[in-house]
């Protein structure tokens, strides 16, 4: 904040008189409380003599108190308390004693110590918010020196550090040492161990500006060496448990670089692979457990490339082909674990391509088609075991379009339809093995439901020709008149369905084709008139339903048509009977 010149030429006005005022006896008088401007902090207080002198409060442009302390003759003495924007104590400086202490906003202790005009000095001790130790150590002219220790929240050791030999301990919350070593410059340097939390050694080696160099040992937390690896030029080598070889090869520039070969847990061959600064780059060979090649090709930069086979731990081929740059490319034949033959058909850069054949264990043709671009295009037909066709149809753009037609695998047609974007579209029609119809229902496709739905009348008949059922929907609600038969081609029960609800008349049969009954519907439930009849069509009941359930009067006759009884329904309770 720039200052304010006629004010300091104020001031310097006002203590000249007071100087001349005051000359006969050769002293200078106090002045008043007066406020200037000091940086970004505007300070009020007394001046005597020209220097400031008692009490002096200093605040920011926002009016907050920031420091507040006393002067004697312009130099600061006894304790000085510093505030944070909100008017909180952070700091406390006791300018006689030469002692600093922070605070957190709670007022709980920060830090504390020694503090001269070159800053921090001497012992000073850190907490957490909670009271507990944070660190502890010395300063000399604002710098830390010699041996700190670091706690952690709930008061174990953390770790140490001496900033005169850079040595660096690590702890584990049991106080066991983690890892120990130098750091210059907040980087690990020189020679540095890590352990177990038993108190064994884990690692050891050599950091160079915080980076892994030369040769590291490493160890089981039994004792056991568990690997030596090169992170310059040499060699590296690991171990399993019982002290078999890993993995062994060599290393240039701390990476991969030479025939590296790796091995199972019993010691037996798992792969020999060539790299070329941690990147497989030459001939490759991988094997099962059992001894068995599993792979042998030809890596490029990390990528398959060249001709490459796959076997079965039985020693059968699993698959074989070109790759160029990882990507499949040209004819490649994949088998089955007895030999024969699952697949065969071209890639072209990653994507299968032309007429691809896929067969049954067994070694008969399974299915067969053509690609583009890696999708199903054209005609596909699909066989069963015994070479006849079980279905067939064309594809676009990787999904079934157009009429497709299935198969009995005695030759007989089973199903035709369309489908327009994987979804059934149209009439569809399919028949019992017999040559007989077996339904013929016709499909639209209904985005509210995300799929096909029938649509119009929809019929299905049995395997000996006679009706099952007529139905119609309405985006793949029953709506509309509906007929079901028994399989000897009488109705079984007949009536209208409103969006897949039983709706108005309907009429219930035995398989004889005589009346069971008459009922009304609303919303699929008994509503309006109900008649039941004998088998020899006489009437048995006759009432109302309203909503599901009995209401007024009911009457009820025997076999010869007699009337025996009448009862009147309130709610569905009987509130009056009478006989005849």
């Amino acid at each position: 904040m720039q200052k304010n010149p006629g004010f300091f030429s104020f001031i310097i006005f006002l203590s000249m008189m007071l100087f001349v005022l005051g000359s006969n006896s050769f002293t200078y008088a106090q002045t008043p409380s007066v406020r200037l401007q000091d940086g970004e902090l505007m300070g009020e207080g007394p001046y005597i003599e020209g220097e400031k002198n008692g009490l002096w409060q200093y605040y920011d442009q926002d009016q907050v108190l920031r420091e507040r302390g006393n002067y004697d003759m312009g130099k600061r003495i006894g304790k000085w308390e510093f505030f944070n924007a909100e008017e909180i104590k952070i700091t406390e400086i006791d300018y006689d004693e030469g002692w600093y202490t922070g605070y957190y906003a709670d007022e709980a202790i920060k830090e504390t110590g020694s503090w001269d005009n070159e800053g921090k000095t001497g012992n000073w001790m850190y907490y957490y918010e909670n009271g507990q130790k944070q660190a502890e150590g010395e300063y000399d002219s604002d710098s830390r020196i010699g041996f700190w220790q670091f706690y952690t929240l709930t008061g174990q050791p953390e770790e140490t550090y001496n900033y005169d030999t850079f040595a660096y301990e690590v702890f584990y919350p049991n106080g066991r040492i983690r890892e120990s070593g130098k750091r210059i410059d907040d980087r690990k340097e020189g020679q540095y161990c890590y352990y177990y939390q038993s108190g064994q050694i884990w690692s050891e080696g050599l950091y160079e500006k915080d980076e892994k160099k030369g040769l590291w040992l490493f160890w089981y937390e039994d004792g056991r060496q568990w690997a030596q690896l090169e992170y310059g030029d040499g060699y590296s080598k690991t171990w399993y448990p019982n002290g078999k070889p890993e993995m062994q090869g060599p290393v240039k520039n701390g990476k991969n670089h030479g025939e590296w070969e790796f091995y199972y847990e019993d010691g037996s061959p798992k792969e020999v692979t060539h790299f070329e600064q941690d990147r497989r780059n030459g001939p490759s060979r991988r094997y099962h457990p059992n001894g068995e090649k599993e792979f042998e090709g030809i890596y490029k930069d990390n990528k398959l490339h060249g001709f490459a086979s796959w076997w079965f731990d039985n020693g059968n081929l699993d698959m074989e082909g070109n790759s160029i740059n990882d990507l499949q490319d040209s004819t490649w034949v994949y088998y089955f674990p007895n030999g024969n033959k699952a697949s065969t058909g071209d890639f072209v850069k990653g994507l299968q391509e032309g007429t691809w054949t896929y067969f049954y264990t067994t070694g008969e043709k399974l299915r067969q088609g053509n690609f583009e671009n890696g999708k199903r295009n054209g005609l596909w037909t699909v066989w069963f075991e015994s070479g006849r066709k079980s279905h067939e149809g064309p594809f676009v753009n990787d999904v079934e379009h157009g009429i497709w037609t299935s198969w009995y695998e005695s030759g007989q047609m089973k199903d035709q339809g369309p489908f327009n974007q994987a979804r059934m579209d149209g009439l569809w029609t399919g028949w019992h093995e017999n040559g007989r119809k077996r339904y013929e229902i016709n499909y639209i496709y209904d985005p509210a439901q995300e799929g096909e739905v029938r649509h119009g009348k929809s019929t299905h008949w049995l395997e000996n020709g006679n009706l099952q059922r007529v139905a119609h929907y309405q985006n793949g609600l029953l709506h509309g008149f509906f007929t079901q038969y028994y399989t000897n081609g009488n109705i079984m029960e007949e009536g209208p369905y409103e969006a897949n609800m039983k709706q108005g008349h309907w009429v219930f049969y035995d398989q004889f084709g005589r009346k069971i009954s008459e009922q009304g519907f609303k919303e699929n439930r008994m509503h309006g008139k109900f008649i039941s009849y004998y088998e020899n069509s006489r009437k048995r009941e006759e009432g109302q339903y309203v909503d599901g359930v009995k209401q007024g009067r009911w009457t009820i006759w025997d076999t010869e048509g007699n009337r025996i009884r009448r009862v009147t329904f309130q709610d569905g309770r009987v509130i009056d009977m009478r006989m005849n």
